[in-house]
């Protein structure tokens, strides 16, 4: 089972759940075990897919009900984060999907974004859109048209942000109202600097 030790150990005293799977997901009362053990509170979930793909985003509509029955024996769990699709291999860096969307594309990714946000919804919860390094959403060009083309808030992730060529204080206080939760991490601006002048992709770091 993968959890991290103790809050006086690791120095935070929440986390999510992860990929559906991740963490054990039978039975509320093992996971509220664990987690208790370990001084740590659940906040949220994740749910990860291709969102051009229709049959794919069945399956996590599904996959976001059952995370929602697991999420509900957790008073503090609040928040399902929505990841997008990569278009380059995580492994190999490999590309692997068009980084390009055409406005059609575009519109399916969009909408199936929002219907997986309104399911959430349905079931209780925030569902929350992660923009994300080597995907379609990870300039602050492409987060401000996603932001205006739907009514899903995001999971603001500072590193990425930084990865994709954002500032995020500044996107930060002008999406402020659209930015409920964040995940906050570094990135390092010299390697950064390295990829951009060798046109690496995430997987080389």
């Amino acid at each position: 089972m993968a959890l991290s030790g103790r809050n006086e150990v690791a120095g935070y005293e929440g986390c999510e759940i992860g990929p559906w799977g991740y963490m054990p997901n039978d039975d509320p009362k093992v996971l509220k075990n664990a987690m208790d053990a370990r001084g740590l509170t659940l906040v949220g979930a994740t749910e990860g897919g291709n969102f051009l793909d229709d049959a794919a985003v069945e399956g996590m509509l599904k996959d976001i009900d059952d995370i929602s029955k697991l999420l509900k024996a957790f008073p503090s769990a609040k928040y399902i984060v929505l990841l997008p699709p990569m278009y380059t291999n995580l492994a190999t860096g490999e590309l692997e999907m068009n980084p390009e969307l055409t406005n059609e594309e575009w519109a399916t990714y969009c909408k199936n974004v929002q219907k997986c946000a309104d399911r959430c919804a349905a079931n209780g919860f925030i569902g929350l859109f992660h923009p994300h390094v080597d995907s379609h959403v990870q300039t602050e060009e492409q987060i401000e048209r996603f932001l205006n083309d739907t009514n899903v808030d995001l999971c603001f992730d500072t590193g990425h942000h930084v990865y994709g060529g954002g500032e995020p204080i500044s996107f930060y206080k002008k999406w402020a109202k659209r930015i409920p939760y964040i995940h906050f991490k570094d990135c390092d601006l010299a390697v950064k600097a390295k990829m951009d002048e060798n046109k690496w992709s995430f997987a080389k770091l």
